[in-house]
């Protein structure tokens, strides 16, 4: 458990580099005189990286529940089970 969580932490962290990396050459391209961004645009660089990665969880967040349910689904139809859904996981249940 600690081994997923360090993993994914690590994740997180190469993907919102990799977001910042793209973002500082997208800003370096629109005022190639300058070096490094301007005091003044961190406010906007930081809320704009913010409303990105936002955007990024809840596409990974519908992705999520969507495989959720069509395991559900698919797990019902073989093996007529139902099934509850509570957040990502599934929980069994027989049918008597």
């Amino acid at each position: 458990m600690l081994t997923s969580l360090l993993l994914l932490t690590f994740r997180y962290i190469s993907v919102l580099l990799e977001e910042v990396a793209i973002m500082t050459e997208a800003y370096h391209l629109r005022a190639p005189g300058q070096k490094g961004i301007h005091v003044s645009a961190w406010g906007s660089f930081l809320g704009q990286l913010l409303l990105r990665e936002y955007g990024q969880s809840r596409k990974l967040f519908t992705r999520v529940w969507s495989f959720a349910d069509s395991m559900a689904s698919f797990i019902m139809q073989k093996e007529k089970r139902q099934i509850k859904l509570r957040g990502p996981a599934l929980v069994y249940v027989r049918r008597s």
